[in-house]
């Protein structure tokens, strides 16, 4: 129990270490200042672009695609601001000052990707299944989880087929004595 202790102390030192270095919290103020300054924008513009998308005449398919983007306008410019502002830091200064920066932009990126191709779909129970796990499976390999989560998921299998084919061997014996016997 001492060494639990003793070793959460020692994360959470570490962890208050890295959160509170400069450089941290200035892409934890531009991570938030791009995300609030795009939700502002998009709430001024998202209605008015839906309503010249409506009167557009085009194919009901690509109609979609473009009321999906529209909708996902908040995201698009987070991308966008995220990105400019990961450019900026990494041609100014050392490219680890922008890690937080170039994490946001690429999952920004990648929701954005998931959220408008899972729409095309036509049944919303599908496309909501197929963006929660692309979702998933996107984040995770963007923060270098993926292996360890698939390492993870493959280990309960096999404790859960073990104790699985355990249990049905014995119900199985159980059965065959009962009925010969």
């Amino acid at each position: 129990m001492e060494t639990l202790t003793t070793e959460i102390q020692s994360v959470l030192s570490r962890l208050w270490q890295v959160v509170f270095q400069p450089w941290t919290l200035y892409q934890i103020f531009i991570l938030t200042a791009s995300y609030l300054v795009a939700r502002l924008i998009s709430r001024k513009f998202e209605p008015q672009l839906e309503t010249w998308l409506r009167q557009i005449k085009l194919s009901p398919g690509l109609l979609r695609v473009f009321a999906a983007l529209v909708r996902r306008l908040e995201w698009i410019l987070f991308s966008v601001f995220t990105g400019t502002a990961y450019l900026v830091i990494v041609n100014t200064t050392w490219p680890s000052r922008a890690f937080f920066i170039k994490l946001g932009f690429a999952l920004a990126i990648a929701w954005l990707f998931i959220a408008v191709a899972s729409r095309i779909l036509h049944s919303r129970a599908l496309s909501n299944i197929v963006a929660i796990l692309a979702w998933i499976i996107v984040a995770l390999n963007i923060t270098g989880t993926f292996s360890l989560a698939w390492s993870l998921i493959y280990w309960v299998s096999a404790v859960l087929f073990r104790s699985y084919t355990k249990m049905g061997s014995q119900t199985f014996h159980h059965l065959w004595t009962t009925q010969a016997g």
